[in-house]
């Protein structure tokens, strides 16, 4: 087995024998690592994933993930991604990925996390139903958005300042959070809900969010379920720029789909390792590590990078003859070629 038999043996499994391996593998997996439950929390959020054409006129090609996360104390826990086409519905996805966690871990209670793409009021009466309470962000041009908004402008409502992120222009309003229970305007949702309205006051323009959940939940408690979701894109943040999820380079679609799914089970795992250890605070960035692996004749040394400079720099003039070499060799480390 080595790295090149690996890509022919996942480019013969399709999406469906993907799928179907992460079904098999995920009730053992948390039996063995049950981390990966996080606090009770999950979040689904749908990505696009693409391709890229590669040589002798490779096409590339796009698809949608849909991964279902779990999470606890600022970090993530990927479960399961499950790929569609490129033009497959947020909900579809979603609604085909709990219907398999529920069959796989059924008797468990669970507060879902969703954004806008996946409200369907009657798929949340049933996850209701299910044992799956959820929290979703509600459309301004919803019936239950404007009853929240009524709600809010009574004069005699009372306002509870909470803290806020910061903007993507490095500005933080003062924020605060009102409620509202019992809401049954959403005429496809058999459930009343609570929502909570969210007012960001700047200093020249205030901003409004509505929130809504199938718990009997204060505000602020509503606000902040929400607010785990931001912490959990901020998670993925790090995916993409540490674990390179967003550029894979090109290979055939199946080794790439392959490579997504490993990669987030990987970052579950290694998650899993450091909390045990507690090698990390939980907060800190998973980033993956450079190793070398350095032969001569029958032997071996794995070594970091520092390391072998020291052996460099307690020999440097027998290096300073091989300079070209070792700089050739610590760029391939580095995932860059020689030119």
């Amino acid at each position: 087995l080595n790295e090149e038999v690996l890509p022919d043996f996942f480019a013969r499994i399709d999406r469906d024998a993907l799928w179907q391996f992460q079904l098999d593998l995920l009730p053992p997996l948390v039996e063995q690592c049950p981390e990966l439950f996080g606090d009770g929390t999950l979040m689904m959020d749908c990505r696009d994933v693409t391709v890229p054409a590669g040589h002798h006129g490779r096409e590339g090609g796009k698809y949608k993930a849909c991964v279902l996360t779990s999470y606890r104390d600022g970090c993530i826990y990927p479960l399961l991604c499950l790929f569609g086409d490129e033009h497959a519905s947020d909900l579809t996805l979603g609604r085909q990925m709990m219907q398999a966690l529920l069959e796989l871990l059924p008797r468990r209670k669970w507060t879902l996390l969703l954004d806008r793409g996946f409200i369907d009021g009657k798929w949340i009466g049933e996850l209701k139903r299910a044992g799956v309470d959820v929290v979703i962000g509600v459309k301004s041009d919803m019936h239950l958005y404007e009853d929240a908004m009524g709600l809010a402008r009574l004069e005699d409502t009372k306002w509870t300042p909470v803290a806020a992120p910061k903007y993507r222009d490095g500005k933080r309003p003062r924020r605060h959070v009102t409620g509202c229970s019992g809401l049954e305007t959403w005429q496809s949702c058999p459930l009343p809900l609570s929502a909570a309205v969210i007012e960001d006051r700047f200093d020249d323009r205030t901003k409004h969010y509505v929130i809504a959940g199938t718990g009997e939940v204060e505000a602020t408690a509503l606000h902040e379920q929400f607010r785990k979701r931001w912490e959990i894109e901020e998670a993925f943040m790090e995916l993409s720029r540490y674990w390179n999820i967003d550029d894979l380079g090109s290979c055939r679609h199946e080794v790439y789909l392959a490579q997504e799914y490993f990669a987030l089970l990987a970052y579950a795992l290694l998650r899993v390792f450091s909390d045990r250890h507690e090698d990390d605070p939980s907060d800190t960035a998973l980033t993956p590590g450079r190793e070398l692996v350095v032969y001569w004749r029958d032997r071996y040394a794995i070594l970091l990078p520092g390391e072998l400079f020291e052996i460099v720099f307690a020999n440097f003039d027998r290096w300073k003859d091989n300079k070209q070499r070792l700089l050739e060799a610590m760029r391939y480390c580095e995932g860059r070629p020689p030119p």
